[in-house]
């Protein structure tokens, strides 16, 4: 409905994981607050999706996250903002309108961010950006701008580990300048 927002969890409330496996719809806004339940705070399964018709979508996810399912932030100038203080784990597709940004701390192997070989990051509108980062390593496995409007930015970077796109199943597609470090 016209105006709806979703939020679950609550800001600084280490209340337990949040696990999704349907489709939850919004129109302004859905705001996820993920606590522990096993090294996740959040799990988006392959069955869930979460869509916004003119607002952001907005995950901290906590101690970690693993988005299987879809976000689609579909309004003029949306944005999706995922952060993990652990791993955030990437298999599902991801689409927005204006931004994309995605980052990690880092878990017990060392890893922020894995963008696995199903997962797709792309913007419906000219002059976005996507931005992918993390304190550990980033790897890149999946499609990042496939099919994407003309991206003004897109960045990849680590600050205390490694940027990795993966043999075989990393890919990039951009005609926009691309920052890796």
């Amino acid at each position: 409905a016209e105006g709806s927002k979703v939020t679950l969890g609550s800001e600084g409330d280490d209340a337990g994981g949040v696990i999704i496996a349907a489709e939850v719809r919004a129109h302004e806004s859905i705001t996820v607050y993920g606590g522990d339940a096993g090294g996740l705070g959040f799990e988006l399964k392959a069955t869930g999706a979460f869509e916004t018709r003119t607002g952001d979508i907005t995950f901290d996810l906590g101690a970690g996250g693993e988005i299987v399912g879809a976000l689609r932030a579909l309004g003029d100038g949306a944005a999706l903002n995922l952060s993990a203080d652990g791993l955030l784990q990437i298999s599902g597709d991801l689409t927005a309108d204006a931004a994309i940004t995605l980052s990690g701390g880092a878990d017990e192997a060392g890893d922020a961010v894995l963008f696995n070989p199903s997962g797709t990051a792309n913007l419906a509108s000219d002059g976005g950006r996507i931005e992918i980062s993390g304190r550990g390593d980033v790897v890149i496995d999946g499609r990042v701008a496939h099919e994407t409007a003309a991206l003004a930015d897109l960045s990849i970077h680590s600050s205390e580990g490694t940027v990795e796109i993966a043999e075989g199943g990393g890919y990039i597609e951009t005609a926009a300048q691309v920052d890796l470090r």
